[in-house]
């Protein structure tokens, strides 16, 4: 049952900790189609609301996600870094088609701190991301 599984994932993106950067992203993607394609809108107003309550759920998948060899991986999981590098291109697209120009730059600017934090044994795919996105913003 569809239900059933979402309200395992949502359990599991609440309560792993420190949490890996798949199963966030797996939540957030599970809301936002849910809300966007299932939920029937009452008013045109709730189409910000859905949107701000998406962003909010990218902001605290970076805060959970643990730093790097901290984060216990599953065998259904890709390894952090590159799980985090998901998530984080994930949230600044989506900051890019619905977000403003200050949304795009706060995304970007809570991956960066949380980059710092990471281990040097993950930082060559970060400075990759960073690349990336340095490369979109321009």
């Amino acid at each position: 049952d569809d239900d059933e599984a979402f309200v395992v994932l949502q359990k599991a993106a609440k309560f792993q900790n420190p949490a890996h950067p798949d199963t966030q992203l797996n939540y957030v993607r599970e809301h936002f189609l849910r809300t966007s394609i299932s939920a029937p809108l009452s008013s045109p107003a709730e189409i910000p609301i859905r949107l701000c309550h998406v962003r909010y759920l990218f902001q605290r998948a970076v805060s959970l996600s643990g730093s790097g060899s901290s984060v216990p991986v599953l065998p259904f999981q890709r390894d952090y870094s590159t799980a985090f590098h998901a998530l984080a291109f994930e949230w600044t697209q989506f900051e890019r088609q619905f977000g403003s120009p200050e949304s795009q730059s706060r995304a970007h600017k809570t991956i960066q701190r949380k980059l710092e934090k990471f281990d040097t044994t993950s930082l060559p795919t970060h400075r990759s991301y960073t690349n990336s996105i340095n490369a979109t913003r321009a």
